[in-house]
């Protein structure tokens, strides 16, 4: 696990000195009550961090946050009555870590599902949970056997300061793992789950992973909660109807950023006491919250995002993005030989694929050699994009073979053949906005490569592609510098094979003239052999030492550029002209 940036600490630390000082300001300036609320606020706040990462970071729609703190209150009161001699500590961070397991558990059907129908679920088991502890209720609680606070914290002021100290420890857990790779992957899975596997993530470890560390924040808010009252009940703020307060209150802040669950913790908190100074009844409060979640979600911004994007745009009106300084005196690293000399980088037999009744693919045999470009074209329709899928791993219920580098890789899932060096991009652009360049292009490398891919690695890939220093973040360089980016994201690995899907598609003429020479390069100076597939002929026949051709899935023609551009069955499959064959 690495730190993708180390540089986002100074950048944090305005954000973190604003933070702090918020923290500190209810036991100084707030009565006992509205220290208890304080305290709440920072409970939820906790809550909310989970959120940010399940619904926030990974886009997966969670209704069990309210659950896993349930599960976090009945641990610490189970112990409270099974284990009392136990250190109130250690029984807040047993709470808190069996949660996890639950929150892997719930995040099962996320594998499969997803919006909607995630949502349905994981409220079926917060539900589920509120109508057992309803029945059996929480330990202790018909006993009238409470928890009692540690003599420290007995009063609301020391309280508060133990609970916003939680807030900071769990908050500074969840931004070191959001600037890991592991941070990185939950960000590739908001934009495509396709994308995160092309990159050697899987997605399903991402999932399990965003759900892991947000039941995680709730069961330390859950705990927390269960001391602040003594007890709990399976009603109110742990209901199934908090759960779904709580997730429109994450959308409507921001709750990704520390400060989007600080300000929906202190909103969640305050509310009702605001309400009730302002003579409104207390269920405004989740139609506040409803009406807030709908204009997040119409807008795509939560409150701390709306604050942060400004701030950023003023950022980069300062300075241009211009483009990487190749490192001075660096050589890339020599390409390799493979260790068999007649191993081909891509070995496809046989390969058919149907959709229902309809091949898209019958008999496609084709061989990408050693440290070569081979473009493979054909009509819209043809069925080139479904070859990439099926080669990649995205689609696995073909018949014929694949493999690469001389090694059958027919049993590999999508990222796991991104791991056997089989790379790809894609025909519409799956770079990540959220992560910065350097980010992105490691996001992609196992732990070897990335002891390889050192700064001057990197430094010299991004001015060989024409890209912006690795600081840039994504989501500022435009259209066509992502797709170069993208292109770059798949050398970077210096896989076997890249298969680039339409590179040059939606750019002007100079730029296709600008990527066609570096495509070109790749092979010699990196290593990886190009699978290319591009309806530009003037960039094929440039860069390309070999050309396939496919038409209705069937491969119709196979040879050099020129001898398969005269071809009167391409021909007539481009044109559209029957000729006598």
């Amino acid at each position: 696990m690495r730190l993708a940036d180390p540089r986002w600490i100074v950048r944090s630390l305005p954000v973190a000195v604003v933070v702090l000082v918020l923290l500190l300001i209810p036991p100084v300036f707030l009565s006992e009550f509205d220290q208890y609320n304080a305290t709440t606020a920072a409970i939820f706040a906790i809550a909310l961090l989970g959120l940010g990462v399940v619904t926030g970071r990974a886009a997966l729609i969670c209704l069990a946050q309210t659950a896993f703190m349930a599960v976090g209150a009945f641990v610490i009161l189970w112990l409270n009555v099974h284990a009392p001699g136990m250190p109130f500590l250690i029984k807040l961070v047993i709470a808190s870590l069996i949660t996890v397991p639950i929150g892997v558990l719930v995040s099962l059907p996320a594998l499969r599902l997803r919006g909607i129908n995630l949502g349905v679920v994981t409220l079926a088991f917060s539900t589920a949970l509120t109508v057992y502890l309803s029945v059996k209720g929480f330990p202790g609680a018909k006993q009238a056997n409470f928890i009692e606070r540690p003599d420290a914290l007995m009063s609301e002021g020391s309280f508060y300061l133990f609970a916003a100290g939680a807030f900071i420890v769990v908050a500074l857990i969840v931004t070191i793992l959001g600037r890991t790779n592991i941070g990185s992957s939950w960000s590739a899975l908001r934009e495509s789950e396709r994308a995160t596997a092309a990159l050697g993530r899987s997605a399903p470890i991402a999932k399990m992973t965003a759900f892991g560390v947000s039941a995680l924040c709730g069961g330390v808010a859950g705990a927390i909660f269960a001391v602040q009252l003594g007890t709990a009940e399976p009603s109110g703020s742990l209901s199934p109807l908090g759960s779904l307060s709580l997730f429109a209150l994450a959308i409507m802040v921001g709750s990704r950023f520390v400060e989007g669950a600080l300000i929906g913790g202190a909103l969640f908190a305050f509310m009702p006491t605001i309400l009730k100074l302002l003579g409104l009844p207390q269920d405004i409060g989740d139609i506040f919250f409803g009406v807030g979640a709908i204009l997040g979600l119409r807008r795509g911004f939560g409150a701390a995002e709306d604050i942060r994007d400004v701030l950023h745009r003023r950022r980069r009106k300062t300075a241009e993005l211009g483009v990487a300084e190749p490192p001075v005196g660096y050589e890339p690293p020599s390409v390799p030989a493979p260790a068999d000399g007649s191993a081909a980088a891509l070995v496809v037999e046989g390969l058919t694929f149907s959709y229902g009744q309809v091949k898209a693919l019958e008999d496609v045999s084709i061989t990408v050699p050693h440290g070569s470009v081979v473009a493979l074209i054909g009509p819209n329709g043809a069925g080139k994009s479904t070859f990439i899928d099926c080669v990649t791993g995205f689609n696995r219920s073909y018949s014929g073979s694949v493999s690469a580098a001389g090694s059958p890789i027919d049993g590999y899932s999508a990222h796991e053949r991104a791991h056997h060096g089989v790379r790809r991009s894609f025909q519409q652009g799956r770079t990540i906005p959220d992560l910065s360049i350097e980010e992105y292009l490691r996001l992609g490398l196992s732990r070897e490569q990335r002891r390889v891919a050192t700064p001057d690695f990197i430094d010299d890939l991004l001015a060989f592609f024409s890209c912006p220093p690795r600081d840039t973040r994504v989501g500022d360089i435009d259209v066509g510098t992502r797709r170069l980016l993208e292109v770059a994201g798949a050398v970077a690995a210096q896989p076997e094979l890249v298969l680039l899907d339409e590179p040059a598609a939606g750019l002007g003429g100079e730029e296709s003239e600008e990527i066609a020479r570096r495509i070109a390069e790749i092979p010699g100076r990196y290593g990886p052999s190009v699978l290319l597939v591009e309806h530009d002929m003037e960039l094929v026949t440039a860069i390309a030492q070999h050309v396939v051709v496919l038409d209705f899935g069937r491969v119709i023609a196979d040879g050099t550029p020129d001898v398969v551009l005269s071809d009167p069955k391409v021909v007539s499959a481009y044109l559209g002209e029957e000729v006598e064959v």
